[in-house]
């Protein structure tokens, strides 16, 4: 109870800004804690109470540490795993906090803030926001360095896939459709998907039209140039997001518009955290 009710002051008086008083508690609390370490030195519970007071009031490696312990003396299974999906959150805290401050709303050092977002992927590979992030950042850098511009295609491209596969386990949880873990995928290339699917799929049709300036240079060096337009008719689909991703849950598949590689589908989706365990 000792260890609850210092942890609980520490928090409060961290969240508004008193961190030194904060620390004070904190160690008040390590003291209850080590007193009933003392009596029961197998009973996890103590170890628990200081793991979260430490991660509330943002000591993520004295978090880490007492997430370790805490697993150590838990069963092995799904309470063992619990601890551990902790310890990698608290990691991943002490990564962000990191980040936010070197980022600063991307007026600060973008190589570092590269650096921390790869840091980042360590702990959750499979983070489709992270690797959205990363593409941006490459973007900003794309300037400065000539490897940029493919790196930041290739993290778009992650960041799409991994989305498509969080969004995939979560129609299965939710039972409203069968998708595999390699079934469907993100469509692109719509004109090639018709030809393949015959029109037997979610893509039914696309009505092109013709306008005689399609492909024709324009501007004042003729660098640019439309390609064809057309009209294309789905059935048994939705849209998603601001970005009005068009989802075929029967196939499986995410059809992007004509923001392309650079959509958000992280944003744009309702998603299982497939790149987290069930503590996280």
């Amino acid at each position: 109870d000792e260890i609850i009710a210092h942890s609980r002051a520490a928090a409060q008086l961290f969240n508004s800004g008193r961190v030194k008083e904060a620390h004070g508690k904190l160690e008040e609390a390590e003291a209850s804690f080590r007193a009933a370490r003392k009596l029961n030195p197998q009973e996890p519970q103590a170890v628990i109470n200081m793991a979260v007071s430490m991660l509330n009031s943002q000591r993520f490696d004295d978090a880490v540490r007492y997430w370790k312990e805490a697993g150590d003396l838990l069963p092995a299974g799904r309470m063992r795993d619990w601890a551990g999906g902790k310890a990698r959150w608290a990691a991943y805290g002490k990564v962000s906090t990191q980040r936010d401050r070197i980022y600063a709303a991307g007026q600060g050092n973008l190589s570092q803030a590269l650096v921390l977002i790869t840091q980042q992927l360590e702990i959750y590979p499979d983070f489709p926001t992270l690797h959205h992030d990363k593409a941006t950042v490459h973007v900003m850098l794309s300037a400065l360095h000539a490897n940029s511009t493919g790196e930041a295609l290739a993290s778009f491209a992650a960041a799409q896939e991994f989305s498509l596969r969080a969004w995939q386990a979560g129609l299965r949880q939710q039972g409203s459709s069968s998708c595999c873990s390699s079934c469907g995928g993100v469509v692109y290339d719509w004109p090639a998907h018709l030809d393949e699917s015959g029109g037997g799929g979610a893509l039914v049709s696309m009505d092109w039209l013709v306008d005689p300036s399609d492909g024709l240079p324009y501007g004042d060096e003729q660098l640019f140039s439309d390609g064809r337009a057309f009209v294309a008719k789905f059935r048994g689909v939705g849209i998603a997001g601001d970005d009005g991703l068009i989802l075929d849950e029967a196939g499986c598949h995410i059809f992007v518009t004509s923001s392309g590689r650079w959509a958000h589908a992280a944003r744009n989706l309702q998603m299982l955290e497939t790149w987290k365990g069930p503590a996280e």
